[in-house]
C-alpha cells in the first residue's frame, strides 16, 4: 500500500520526461522534449504486455549502464529518436539526464500499474555508490505493438527496500 501511495504521488507529473532526482539542474533540451505519440490503450494490459513492458525497461537500462547504444535507441521514445538523430547520441543524452540509470548495478522490478490510462512500469535501482532509486517509466506501445519508453522519473529510495 505505501509503495503505490509512494508510486501515485511520483507520477502525478505524467508530463516530465526526464526528471533526475540528483540536486544537478536537468539538462535544458530535457525540460522541451516530448515523448511523441502514444496510442489509446485498454484500462488493463495482459500478462504478456506486461512482462514486454518489463523487458524493454531492463534492456534499456542495461543498455545505458554499460553503454551500449543499440538498445537504449531501441526503447528510447520516437520523438526523441527524431530529435537526438544518431544512437550515440542518445546513450550520451540519457547518460547525462539519469547517471542512476548509467550507473546502476542491480535492479529489481516493481510491477506495472496503469496511472491516468498509461502504464507505468516501477522498478528499484541501486547505482555502483550503494545509492537507492525508484525509477519509473511511463510506457507507450507503438503502432507496430512493440513497447517503447514515454518518459522516466528517477526518485531517491532511500533504507532497505531490495
Amino acid at each position: 500500500m505505501f509503495k503505490s501511495l509512494i508510486l501515485a504521488a511520483a507520477v502525478s507529473g505524467l508530463t516530465s520526461l526526464a526528471v533526475t532526482a540528483s540536486a544537478d539542474p536537468m539538462p535544458e533540451a530535457a525540460t522541451s522534449l516530448i515523448a511523441g505519440p502514444i496510442m489509446k490503450l485498454p484500462i488493463e494490459i495482459n500478462r504478456q504486455d506486461r512482462v514486454m513492458i518489463r523487458a524493454s525497461v531492463e534492456t534499456f537500462i542495461w543498455g545505458l549502464s554499460h553503454r551500449e547504444a543499440n538498445p537504449v535507441w531501441a526503447f528510447a521514445p520516437q520523438g526523441m529518436q527524431a530529435r537526438l538523430k544518431t544512437k550515440q547520441s542518445a546513450l550520451v543524452f540519457f547518460s547525462r539526464v539519469h547517471p542512476q540509470l548509467a550507473e546502476a548495478r542491480t535492479l529489481t522490478f516493481d510491477g506495472v500499474r496503469m496511472i491516468g490510462g498509461v502504464p507505468v512500469a516501477g522498478f528499484y535501482v541501486k547505482d555502483k555508490a550503494n545509492r537507492q532509486w525508484l525509477a519509473l517509466f511511463g510506457i507507450a506501445k507503438r503502432p507496430d505493438g512493440a513497447w517503447n519508453i514515454a518518459f522516466c522519473r528517477i526518485l531517491p529510495a532511500p533504507g532497505t527496500l531490495i
